[in-house]
């Protein structure tokens, strides 16, 4: 799952992905970063940094009641 389609289910959050050719023995770089979505929609504060989709999914499961989880 990408960035975009974790946006798509959750309004709260937004979720960004950068480096997605990198190889996970090498890269130190954060797959996806997730930040607090401000009241006119852009970038807040930075509360998670993660390489997997599953620990993210998580993490919007546990702190917003709006995200649709589609598992």
């Amino acid at each position: 799952m990408n960035a975009y389609e974790l946006n798509e289910l959750t309004p709260k959050y937004l979720v960004e992905s950068g480096h997605n050719r990198c190889h996970p023995e090498t890269c130190t770089c954060w797959n996806f970063r997730v930040f607090e979505k401000t009241s006119n929609g852009s970038k807040g504060e930075n509360v998670l940094n993660s390489d997997s989709s599953k620990e993210v999914k998580q993490f919007l499961h546990e702190n917003d009641p709006q995200y649709k989880n589609n598992d």
